[in-house]
C-alpha cells in the first residue's frame, strides 16, 4: 500500500511533464508543440489551466488563465496571445491532408484574443463567443459564423477601407475605391478556407506628367465575384475571377501607349481571367488571361499558360483583332528569368533576361497613311524571336499594292528586312526591295530592284547595297537598266531620332550598259549628283528613244547637281563640249555650252549663258552661231542669237522655248546673192551682189510664219543668163515675152527689193521688183517679178540621197 501511495504521488507530481511528452506525440505529425503547462484540479470535472504554451513554425501561441468547468460544459479563458513569426521557405512538413475532426465544443468565452504580427500595423485584440453552433467575434472587425459538421461558416460586409486598420494602405488609393462595398460568404474545413466576395470597385489613377507626355487619368471599374480558396496545409491560394472581369478606360493616356501599326487609339480595355489561377509558395499558375478592348480598335491578347516560380516567368500568346478593315493576327511565346528588381532595370539589362517568338504575324490593310505617306493594300507578316543567350533573329515581309507619297506614285512593293542581333545596341541583316513601277510628275521607273547589307553598331548605321531598274523614263527621255552602287551611315540614339535625316552620309555610283556613270552624294537634307566628263554618245540609247531620228556623234558631256530634301530647292550645272549630231537628215556639228539652272518651288530659272555651235547644215550651211540662253518667270528663251549664212550675218532678237504664241524678227545682212541661187542648183546662171533685209517672224506651236518681210540690195549687182535650158524653153513657148526676157540676160541692176511671206506649210511667197540697165540693149530695165516655192521641200530635196545621207553619218563620227 505504501508503494502505490508513492507511485502515486510520484505521478501527481510529473504529472506536467508527463502530460506534455503526451500531447507531443501527437501534436508532432501537425508540426505542433506543446511547451509549457501549468494546471491544477479544483475538483474532477472542475480544471483550471494559468499557463499553456503552444508552438508552430510561424507563429507561438500563449493562454493563460483558462477555466474548464465540466458538468456546466463551459470552457472560459481570460487571455490568448498569438504571435506570428513567418519563417522564410518554411514547408509543409506531411502532404497528407488535415482531418478537422471537432467533437461537440463546450460554451467558450475567450475575453482578449491578441494577434501580433510584423504583416499587422499594430497589435490586435478581440473578444470571443462560442454558443453552438453559433460563433461571433467582436472587435476591429465583427464577425458572425457558424460552426456545423466540421464546418465553419460566415458572411461579412466590408470596405477596402477597413484593411487600414490592419495594413498599410497606398496613399494614392483612391477615396472611391476605398469606400467600395464588399460582401464576402467564406467557410473553413480546417485546411481549406474558402471565400466568396462581391465587388463593386471603381478606382481613377492619375499618372503624372513626364518629359515627354502630360498627366493623364486611368479610370478601373471591377464589378462581379472574386473566389478564393487557401490550402492552410500546402499554402495553395485558388483564386477564380471568372466572373469578375476589370474594365479600364484608357481614353486619355492613349498617348502614353505604344503607336498602333494601324490608325485608331485605345479607348476601353477589359481584363478577365476566365479559369482559377493557382498560387503557392513555390509557383504562381494562370491558365488564361484575356485582354480585350472594344470598339474602334477590337483586339484581343490570350495569354496561356503563364507560369511562374517567382524568379522565371513564362508564357504563351495569341493576338488578334481588327479596325476598320484592318486586321491582324500572331503569337509566340515569352519567358523572363531572374525577376528580382527587374522594375529598376533599363532596357538592356532585361534583354539579356528575355526570350520572346512572335511566330505567324500577319498583318492586312486596304489602305495604310502616315503623313504624306499611303499605302494601299498593306500586308505584313513577321517571324521574330529573341534569346537571351543568341540575340534576335527577324524576318520581315511587306506588300503593297500602292504606294504614294505627295506625287510620288507606286505600284507593287515587295519588301523583305532580315535582322540578327546580339543585343539591342548591336545588330546587321539585309533588305530587300522590288517595286514594280514608280513615278513622280514626269518621271517613271519601271522594275525596281534593291538589295543591301546593313549594320548597327556603336550608335552608328551603316549600309552597302545596290539597286537596279528595267527603265526610267524622265520627260521623254527613256534610260535601260540603270544601277545603282550605295554605301551610307548615320547616327541613331535616343537623342538624334527627333533629327536622324540630318546625320545621314551616303555615297551611290550610277551606271548605264553603255557605260555612262555618274557620282551622287548625301549629307543630311542635300544631295549632290555628279556626271564626270564622258562621251555623251554613252547616252545614246535613251536619247534616240526621246528623238527616233536622233543620230549620236562626238563629244563630251558632264553635270553637276544639288538638291534640297527640306525645300525641293535645285541647282545644277551641265557642260557640253564639242557636241556633233544629226538629225533626221540635218547635221550639228561643235556645241558647246555651260548651262546653270536653278528650281525652287516649282520655278525654273536659268543664269544668262552662252551657246555656241560651229555649224548648222540642213541644207543651208549655217556656221558660227551663238546665242544666249536665259529664263524669265519659268519660260527659258534665247536670245541675241546670231551666226553665218550665205557669206553673211543673219540675227534673231529672242525666242521663248515655248509652245505658246509669240513674235520675233529676223534681220540678214550682207548675204551673197549667188550662193542663195546655188540652192536652185541651176545651171547657165550667174548673179552678183548682195542682199540684206528684215524678216517679221510669228512663232506658235513650233510653226513659223512671215508676213511684211522685205530683202533689198545693198549696192550694184549683174545678173547673167546664158544656155539655160529653162530660160530658153520659156522664151520659145512665149514669144511676146522674149524681147523683155532678153534684157535680163545681162542686168546690171540697181535696186532689187523684194516683199517676203511665208505660211505654216513653209511655201514662201516673194514680190520682186528689180530696176537695171542693159549694156547690151543700152535699155533700161523695170521687172517686177513673183515667185513661190515651198521651202521646207526645197530643203528636203537638197538633202535627199544617200550621198548626203553617208556624208551625215560620216560627219558625226
Amino acid at each position: 500500500m505504501a508503494l502505490l501511495l508513492v507511485i502515486i504521488t510520484m505521478l501527481w507530481l510529473a504529472r506536467v511533464p508527463l502530460l506534455i511528452s503526451v500531447a507531443n506525440h501527437y501534436l508532432e505529425p501537425r508540426n505542433l508543440s506543446l511547451t509549457c503547462l501549468d494546471f491544477h484540479l479544483e475538483s474532477l470535472d472542475d480544471v483550471v489551466i494559468e499557463h499553456l504554451c503552444l508552438n508552430t513554425p510561424d507563429a507561438r501561441v500563449a493562454v493563460t488563465d483558462a477555466h474548464w468547468a465540466g458538468s456546466a460544459n463551459k470552457l472560459k479563458i481570460k487571455t490568448v496571445s498569438v504571435d506570428h513569426t513567418p519563417q522564410a521557405g518554411s514547408a509543409s512538413p506531411t502532404d497528407q491532408p488535415l482531418r478537422w475532426d471537432i467533437p461537440e465544443l463546450p460554451q467558450i468565452d475567450i475575453d482578449s484574443l491578441h494577434l501580433n504580427s510584423p504583416l499587422l500595423k499594430h497589435k490586435l485584440t478581440f473578444s470571443l463567443q462560442y454558443r453552438q453552433p453559433q460563433l461571433n467575434v467582436q472587435g476591429p472587425v465583427m464577425l458572425a459564423a457558424t460552426l456545423e459538421n466540421n464546418l465553419l461558416r460566415g458572411s461579412l460586409s466590408w470596405r477596402p477601407r477597413d484593411l487600414g486598420t490592419f495594413i498599410d494602405l497606398p496613399e494614392t488609393l483612391d477615396p472611391a475605391l476605398l469606400d467600395s462595398p464588399i460582401q464576402s460568404d467564406w467557410r473553413f474545413d480546417g485546411q481549406h478556407l474558402s471565400s466568396e466576395h462581391q465587388l463593386a470597385l471603381n478606382q481613377v489613377f492619375t499618372l503624372p506628367k513626364t518629359e515627354t507626355a502630360d498627366a493623364c487619368t486611368l479610370a478601373l471599374t471591377a464589378q462581379g465575384r472574386l473566389s478564393i480558396d487557401l490550402n492552410l496545409l500546402g499554402s495553395d491560394v485558388s483564386l477564380d475571377a471568372s466572373a469578375l472581369p476589370v474594365n479600364a478606360n484608357v481614353q486619355q493616356c492613349a498617348h502614353r501607349l505604344p503607336e498602333l501599326p494601324v490608325p485608331g487609339s485605345l479607348e476601353l480595355i477589359q481584363i478577365r481571367i476566365p479559369e482559377p489561377v493557382r498560387l503557392s509558395k513555390k509557383q504562381l499558375h494562370i491558365p488564361v488571361l484575356r485582354i480585350s478592348s472594344d470598339s474602334p480598335l477590337e483586339a484581343v491578347i490570350e495569354l496561356n499558360g503563364i507560369e511562374s516560380d517567382f524568379s522565371h516567368l513564362s508564357t504563351n500568346y495569341q493576338l488578334s483583332g481588327n479596325l476598320n478593315s484592318a486586321k491582324f493576327s500572331g503569337g509566340g511565346h515569352v519567358s523572363l528569368s531572374e525577376l528580382s528588381g527587374i522594375s529598376n532595370m533599363d532596357a538592356q539589362a532585361i534583354s539579356q533576361r528575355l526570350n520572346l517568338s512572335a511566330s505567324s504575324y500577319h498583318l492586312y490593310m486596304p489602305k495604310w497613311q502616315h503623313e504624306q505617306v499611303s499605302l494601299n493594300d498593306l500586308n505584313l507578316d513577321l517571324d521574330a524571336e529573341w534569346k537571351a543567350d543568341t540575340g534576335l533573329h527577324a524576318v520581315l515581309k511587306v506588300t503593297a499594292e500602292g504606294i504614294q507619297e505627295q506625287t510620288r506614285l507606286g505600284k507593287k512593293l515587295q519588301l523583305t528586312f532580315n535582322v540578327t542581333a546580339k543585343d539591342i545596341d548591336r545588330a546587321e541583316g539585309t533588305l530587300q526591295a522590288n517595286i514594280k513601277e514608280f513615278s513622280q510628275d514626269n518621271v517613271r521607273i519601271q522594275g525596281i530592284k534593291h538589295q543591301s547589307q546593313w549594320r548597327y553598331a556603336d550608335q552608328q548605321l551603316s549600309l552597302t547595297g545596290n539597286t537596279s531598274a528595267q527603265s526610267v523614263r524622265a520627260l521623254t527621255v527613256d534610260i535601260s537598266q540603270p544601277q545603282l552602287m550605295h554605301q551610307g551611315q548615320m547616327s541613331v540614339s535616343k537623342d538624334t531620332l527627333a533629327t536622324l535625316p540630318e546625320s545621314l552620309k551616303s555615297a551611290h555610283t550610277l551606271t548605264l550598259p553603255s557605260g555612262f556613270n555618274g557620282e551622287l552624294t548625301q549629307q543630311g537634307q542635300t544631295i549632290w549628283l555628279n556626271i564626270p566628263s564622258q562621251p555623251y554618245k554613252r547616252l545614246s540609247a535613251p536619247l534616240k528613244k526621246a528623238l527616233p531620228k536622233f543620230l549620236p556623234g562626238s563629244g563630251e558631256f558632264s553635270a553637276n547637281l544639288s538638291y534640297r530634301l527640306d525645300t525641293g530647292k535645285t541647282q545644277a550645272q551641265v557642260n557640253l563640249s564639242d557636241i556633233d549630231f544629226g538629225y533626221a537628215t540635218y547635221l550639228v556639228e561643235g556645241v558647246n555650252a555651260k548651262v546653270n539652272v536653278q528650281a525652287d518651288s516649282g520655278q525654273l530659272q536659268i543664269a544668262p549663258t552662252t551657246l555656241s555651235i560651229d555649224r548648222v547644215d540642213t541644207g543651208i550651211d549655217v556656221r558660227d552661231i551663238r546665242a544666249r540662253i536665259a529664263s524669265d518667270n519659268d519660260t527659258v528663251f534665247m536670245q541675241e542669237i546670231n551666226g553665218k549664212v550665205f557669206d553673211g550675218q543673219f540675227t534673231i532678237d529672242k525666242v521663248e522655248l515655248t509652245d505658246a504664241s509669240q513674235t520675233s524678227v529676223l534681220s540678214l545682212n550682207n548675204l551673197d546673192m549667188a550662193r542663195i541661187l546655188a540652192l536652185q542648183q541651176e545651171t547657165g546662171i550667174d548673179v552678183q551682189g548682195r542682199i540684206s533685209g528684215k524678216i517679221p517672224l510669228k512663232i506658235e506651236h513650233r510653226q513659223v510664219e512671215v508676213s511684211n518681210g522685205t530683202l533689198f540690195n545693198l549696192n550694184k549687182g549683174q545678173l547673167r543668163i546664158t544656155d539655160n535650158a529653162a530660160f530658153a524653153s520659156l522664151k520659145q513657148t512665149q514669144p511676146q515675152l522674149a524681147p523683155v526676157l532678153s534684157l535680163l540676160q545681162n542686168l546690171e541692176f540697181n535696186q532689187l527689193k523684194s516683199d517676203v511671206s511665208m505660211d505654216k506649210e513653209g511655201l514662201v511667197n516673194l514680190k520682186m521688183q528689180i530696176k537695171g540697165h542693159n549694156p547690151d540693149k543700152k535699155q533700161d530695165v523695170n521687172f517686177n517679178y513673183s515667185h513661190e516655192e515651198n521651202v521646207y521641200t526645197l530643203l528636203r530635196a537638197l538633202r535627199l540621197g544617200d550621198e548626203i545621207q553617208d556624208k551625215l553619218e560620216q560627219g558625226i563620227k
